[in-house]
């Protein structure tokens, strides 16, 4: 049996070798025709080629264009981390802007509001030694808007603004942005000084120099602040008939500084006005003095206010106390300014002022953060009330802040005088006299 089975197969192996010969053959000249790439599905396709596939010519892959970027330096201020709806609403307005743009990235970089870190210092390191590090827009206060201004290190923004903005801007905020007569930044977010009151009994708010010492208000004021004129000294210098100290010019209203000066004497003979305020350099020094009401008054910023009243802190509030009794105080804001000297990248940067300025935004991120919106449309997106009207009151009036260079040798000896009043070592007269002799000698 064994034997019959190996013939039966050595009969037919001739044939299948025959068949594999055959086989082999075919194969082989299919393979000489098959120059076809086999693809692999993956979640990102790749072709890989099969022998002997002919070799093909490489074909630079297109390199990604870099979508344009815009920088912008944002003052904490303006942005508190621990303010949850004002970053919300922030990061929904820039979002926005990016998709009504198309192509384009916004980097907001976060910066400290002064000193060293802070958006002027940072500007004056980086723009000789890394000007690509430069944003192409940030937004400054008056006092760093003109030093920067007259280093050179902002431009001009006058003709790249919206009519629709510029002519529904408060006139005082305006001003803010212009140095010597060009518009180098554009008022987006402003407070005013005024009084805050926490009096049961007043039937009406005082208003004038007599209106304070005949209720016997007490009251407290900031009046420490390094090499320049105190801000409601100023105002009420110049309501009573003063000018501005300039740069340059000694001229003093002696009048005027005379009446301002005669009622902080009478405040301190009376009591109302304690020796200790020459020390404060801002309202938080007696913050909780007033929301006590163990003072009866004290001067405030409008943020300062909002941020109070959205506490539940019920305050009465009025203009800066004056010889006249005209609503006013100073006004101060933050403002967008152009860092860049690329003429297409500025016509970006006021695409995206004019957006941020869009009254309903505008006015949204001004309540987010509690400031002033500088357009009067923004305003009037507030809810209407009392306190509203009056910041429109004090804004038509407002008065604007003083850089050290235009305060000068007067500004400094007119807050001297200040000092010498409250602190007892002079009457009005001799503080008055001190400072024309002093200017003339």
């Amino acid at each position: 049996m064994r034997l019959r089975r190996e013939k039966h197969t050595t009969a037919w192996l001739p044939f299948f070798m025959l068949l594999a010969l055959l086989l082999v053959a075919c194969r082989t000249a299919n393979s000489a025709t098959d120059t076809t790439t086999n693809v692999i599905l993956t979640d990102t396709p790749v072709l890989v080629a099969q022998e002997p596939s002919p070799t093909p010519t490489s074909t630079a892959e297109p390199t990604p264009l870099a979508l344009p970027t815009m920088v912008i330096w944002w003052p904490e201020p303006l942005a508190p981390l621990n303010n949850a709806e004002a970053n919300e609403v922030l990061s929904e307005q820039i979002s926005a802007f990016k998709a009504a743009q198309g192509n384009l990235e916004v980097q907001l970089r976060r910066k400290l509001e002064g000193g060293l870190g802070g958006v002027l210092s940072t500007l004056r390191t980086a723009s000789p030694v890394a000007p690509g590090a430069l944003p192409d827009l940030t937004l400054m206060r008056r006092s760093d808007l003109m030093a920067a201004a007259q280093a050179g290190l902002i431009y001009p923004i006058e003709g790249q603004i919206s009519s629709v903005v510029s002519n529904d801007l408060y006139q005082a905020a305006l001003a803010l942005g212009r140095v010597d007569g060009d518009l180098y930044g554009l008022p987006y977010m402003i407070h005013v000084e005024h009084m805050a009151y926490h009096i049961d009994e007043l039937s009406d708010i005082p208003a004038t120099f007599d209106d304070m010492l005949d209720d016997n208000v007490s009251f407290a004021l900031p009046v420490s602040q390094a090499d320049q004129i105190n801000s409601v000294l100023m105002t009420q210098y110049v309501d009573a008939g003063g000018e501005l100290p300039q740069a340059g010019s000694d001229a003093v209203n002696a009048d005027a500084l005379f009446t301002t000066l005669k009622f902080y004497e009478d405040a301190v003979a009376a009591g109302l006005v304690d020796s200790a305020v020459i020390n404060y350099t801002s309202a938080e020094d007696y913050q909780s003095n007033l929301v006590a009401g163990t003072l009866d008054a004290g001067i405030v910023n409008s943020t300062l206010f909002l941020n109070l009243m959205n506490a539940g802190v019920e305050l009465d509030f009025g203009s800066v106390p004056t010889e006249s009794g005209t609503t006013t105080g100073q006004l101060n804001g933050w403002m967008w300014v152009m860092t860049t000297s690329s003429t297409d990248r500025q016509a970006l940067a006021a695409r995206f002022i004019n957006w941020m300025m869009n009254s309903d935004r505008q006015g949204a991120y001004s309540r987010a953060v509690n400031m002033i919106p500088s357009q009067r449309a923004a305003l009037l997106t507030w809810e209407d009330g009392p306190y509203m009207r009056f910041l429109g009151q004090v804004l038509d009036n407002a008065v604007l802040p003083l850089s050290d260079a235009e305060g000068g040798l007067t500004g400094r000896a007119m807050q001297n005088a200040l000092i010498a009043v409250l602190s007892r070592e002079s009457t009005a007269e001799e503080a008055t006299q001190a400072l024309l002799n002093r200017l003339s000698g």
